[in-house]
């Protein structure tokens, strides 16, 4: 009996490990996921803003803009 229970006590503590290094491996997964997605939505909106820049000034010779970005507070 007692090795009944040993044995299932010892595949509870294995499959449990596997499970914790599954979620580990899906929260890493998903906060990369997150991340990126994050930086191209910034990327996204600058090109954004410097297409409707360039489209007001398109008619404006001899401009030349340079974007410089606020520090962040």
């Amino acid at each position: 009996m007692k090795a009944v229970v040993f044995t299932i006590i010892n595949l509870y503590k294995k499959l449990h490990k596997k499970c914790i290094k599954i979620l580990e491996a899906l929260f890493v997964a998903r906060y990369m996921w997150l991340s990126q997605w994050l930086n191209d939505h910034e990327k996204k909106k600058a090109q954004e803003m410097q297409k409707k820049i360039k489209e007001k000034l398109k008619n404006v010779q001899y401009v030349n803009i340079r974007i410089i970005e606020q520090p962040k507070k």
